[in-house]
């Protein structure tokens, strides 16, 4: 009978206003503004208006061509994300000096950052014991891995690298069977994150004294590439700082 009454306008009316109110009370002013604009009060004010409202309504509704969320979300989340500054693959710096410069037989290139292409390494590694508890299990902490680096380089044709790289293992197992103090192989490694030339303070860095442990060379006739070297290290201590 009310419906009849009234008529379907005045009842839509009647729950604008009712959910109006309702907005007000609850302090969500977009919303109640977004009501007031679809009532149809102001369509002969605002020429163009029920295009500016299907506009509106396409960018707060949720769609699956961006994942269930409403284009104002993406969008929000789009510019969130251009502001992060995360931190590029292709942007390091490696550096590689010696605990004793005068025993080292070969000299490293000034230029060996050139060289490098890429470095793969865990820089913190964590080793423990597993406890049956029941029927549970308790994981605890034994001791910090040493970090294994592996850097990967080009080199020249006169094999500068390879001669460096054989020299330092020279150092520490010598032809007569006889082995090295760690003094005079041991060599520090710098790897600095987001940086492509020194700078007094980087945002990241890692560091530590290692030892040379295996060289890769791979060639190939069937490509026409560079060729690549894999330089292996093993850190030698993990509980000293090599920045010290």
């Amino acid at each position: 009978m009310v419906n009849n009454t009234l008529g379907p306008d005045v009842i839509d009316a009647i729950g604008k206003g009712a959910g109006g109110i309702s907005d007000l009370l609850n302090g969500d002013y977009n919303h109640f503004g977004v009501r007031a604009l679809e009532s149809g009060l102001f369509d002969s004010l605002i020429p163009g208006l029920q295009g500016i409202l299907s506009q509106a309504r396409y960018w707060r509704k949720p769609t699956p061509l961006f994942g269930g969320i409403s284009p104002t979300e993406a969008r929000t989340i789009m510019r969130d994300s251009q502001g992060l500054g995360l931190h590029k693959s292709n942007l390091f710096l490696v550096e590689i000096s010696f605990a004793n410069s005068y025993q080292t037989v070969t000299e490293l290139p000034p230029r060996f950052n050139l060289y490098v292409t890429g470095v793969l390494y865990a820089p913190q590694s964590l080793g423990g014991d597993a406890y049956n508890v029941g029927a549970a299990v308790l994981n605890s902490v034994k001791n910090t891995a040493a970090v294994e680096l592996k850097i990967t380089t080009l080199d020249d044709q006169h094999g500068t690298i390879k001669k460096w790289f054989k020299s330092q293992c020279a150092l520490s197992a010598h032809s007569d069977g006889t082995v090295g103090v760690p003094y005079n192989y041991v060599c520090r490694i710098k790897v600095l994150y987001g940086v492509s030339r020194k700078l007094v303070i980087a945002p990241y860095e890692d560091i530590g004294w290692f030892k040379p442990t295996k060289l890769e060379a791979k060639l190939s006739r069937a490509s026409d590439g560079m060729e690549e070297l894999t330089l292996s290290f093993l850190q030698t201590e993990s509980f000293r700082r090599a920045d010290k």
